[in-house]
């Protein structure tokens, strides 16, 4: 509720309300507190706003029960008000500025306001929809999972099950592909609008590759960090973008992808001999060449593009001073026929009689490699591994050895094992869970959060990602 006490009148021109005072999903209410505190706006008024909100939602009531009850659950109440409070914070802050809307507060009737809200709300769903059309057909052919299950599913699932009347604050639907730029704090339609919209620009920049480079480069991406680019939580547009700048850095066109171990190693001693403002110029004209070798004329692409660096820049600064600069290029390399890793799955789990002589096998080989091996080859199911590395045949480095053999989703899955409590709470964030994890119930969850530690930023965003996506 709004504190109710005597406002003094003050001339809007005279006060500024900051932006950053306001509270985007609570617009409307955040503003009116602002105002009252400033002046702005006095508590009649505020009790008159509050007074028509519940007459409108005594009407919504009766328009979502078909006239038949003016009772419903609580829940559904709360549902109903909050869509009503969304339309009228659409509507404000369409509006040209802060003071222009403490106006429309001022002497508007809230009705006029609620109306023109959810006419800008359906206005708001038809751009959105030709936003989605336009992704579809010129969406980029490659095999990706999550990419391809958000435009086929989850944007589909949410224009069918949208209501602009009884539910504009809801954002439905599995929308699971990762953008660069994704404001997660917002709702409702405005998020889906800004979704496809930042979709629709990495997509176009995308398209500037062809498409075999990309899966090329995604393969490569997959081998560093030792997961299937296919069904990885990855963003497509942060990977070319980073190897193009790699690339004009190196010497090459910003349409060449590709990064030799040799121009990686000429790469990251320039990179290491510069100082920070020396590679914030440096990064400026490489984003720039980029531009101008793709031949890029679109205003908002060259935007995103250059709203980038304040991502890259700091991400390559922290890299360099840490060494690892690899972890950000994608360098060339030989193509691997076999994929070594474990399949975990809740079957096929081994028999009393079959696991012991396997756990004797693995315990007396002194050989970690050809240990790893025989792990690999004798277990698919997750329960199996996890007696497997309760059964004493592992040691000390040993562990360490096995884990850094397995992929992102692989560890992904043990994160689950070691921080059950932790995910009771909700979405894990992993970097500060690891760190104020304090008891270890056995070795191997020791030298697991040992390797987890050592990771870089990056994969552990993408064990994150797999971790609260898994079900």
């Amino acid at each position: 509720m709004i504190i109710n006490r005597i406002a003094t009148e003050n001339s809007i021109e005279e006060i500024k309300i900051k932006k950053e005072n306001l509270n985007e999903n609570q617009y409307t209410f955040s503003l009116l507190s602002e105002g009252f505190r400033l002046g702005l706006i006095d508590k009649y008024r505020i009790s008159s706003i509050q007074t028509e909100i519940m007459y409108l939602l005594k009407e919504l009531i009766i328009r979502y029960t078909g006239g038949e009850s003016s009772s419903i659950p609580i829940e559904t109440g709360e549902k109903l008000l909050s869509s009503i409070c969304y339309s009228i914070d659409v509507y404000c802050e369409s509006l040209s500025s802060i003071e222009e809307s403490i106006v429309a507060l001022k002497t508007k009737d809230v009705k006029e306001l609620y109306e023109k809200g959810v006419d800008l709300v359906k206005l708001y769903v038809h751009e959105s929809r030709l936003c989605f059309e336009k992704i579809k057909e010129n969406r980029f052919k490659i095999e990706l999972q999550v990419y391809n299950d958000t435009i086929d599913e989850g944007l589909p699932s949410f224009f069918q099950k949208y209501g602009v009347v009884f539910n504009a604050q809801d954002t439905m639907g599995s929308i699971d592909y990762p953008l660069t730029f994704d404001d997660m704090s917002i709702r409702g339609i405005n998020y889906i609008k800004n979704y496809l919209n930042t979709l629709e620009i990495e997509t176009f920049f995308c398209k500037f590759f062809n498409t075999e480079d990309i899966i090329k480069i995604l393969n490569h991406y997959g081998d560093i960090y030792n997961i299937d680019y296919r069904v990885a939580l990855i963003n497509v547009f942060e990977v070319l973008i980073n190897n193009s700048i790699f690339s004009v850095l190196s010497g090459n066109d910003g349409w060449n992808l590709n990064i030799s171990k040799l121009n990686y190693k000429i790469l990251n001693k320039k990179l290491r001999s510069l100082n920070a403002n020396e590679i914030n110029i440096l990064v400026g004209k490489a984003v720039e060449k980029v531009i101008k070798d793709l031949g890029i004329t679109r205003g908002d692409l060259i935007d995103y593009m250059n709203n980038y660096k304040s991502i890259f820049i700091p991400r390559l600064l922290s890299s360099l001073e840490n060494g690892n600069l690899q972890n950000m290029v994608v360098i060339e390399r030989e193509e691997k026929n076999i994929s070594n890793n474990i399949i975990f799955n809740e079957g096929d789990r081994i028999n009393n009689e079959d696991f012991r002589p396997s756990i004797s096998k693995i315990t007396k080989c002194e050989n970690i490699e050809d240990k790893i091996n025989l792990i690999k080859s004798s277990v698919q199911s997750i329960y199996d591994f996890i007696d497997l590395l309760n059964s004493n045949c592992l040691f000390e480095d040993e562990f360490t050895n096995l884990f850094n053999t397995l992929s992102d989703m692989e560890l992904s899955i043990l994160a689950r094992m070691v921080f059950q409590e932790e995910l009771r709470e909700g979405a894990l964030n992993l970097m500060q869970v690891i760190k104020d994890k304090r008891y270890i119930d056995s070795e191997w969850e020791l030298h697991y959060s040992g390797v987890l530690q050592k990771l870089s930023e990056d994969r552990i965003k993408s064990i994150e990602r797999f971790i609260n996506k898994i079900n």
